[in-house]
């Protein structure tokens, strides 16, 4: 009998240092994990400030002259008026 409990003693033993360690194991993994993702949050945030800082690309700088471009043209308030005037002075053609 005394063997027999030995036995079961022994077996729950090992069934709790098992189940430690398994906890131990998910704690370390999950620290694990986070700090991973942390550092990868970081290294993102540096990227894209980099990118930020960086001189803007081709087709941004075209978007740019487009937009001068524009402003000129636009640079009127009253640009209805300009219109008009033109087409005012071709009504008037003497032939």
């Amino acid at each position: 009998m005394a063997r027999a409990e030995a036995a079961v003693v022994q077996r729950s033993s090992k069934k709790k240092q098992k189940r430690d360690q398994v906890s131990r194991e998910e704690r370390q993994g999950l620290d694990a994990r986070q700090k991973t993702l942390g550092d990868l949050k970081q290294k993102q945030a540096a990227i894209e400030a980099r990118k930020r800082k960086a001189s803007p690309s081709p087709s941004a700088s075209k978007k740019q002259k487009k937009r001068k471009k524009r402003g000129s043209d636009s640079a009127d308030d009253d640009g209805d008026a300009d219109d008009e005037s033109g087409a005012s002075a071709s009504a008037y053609v003497v032939p």
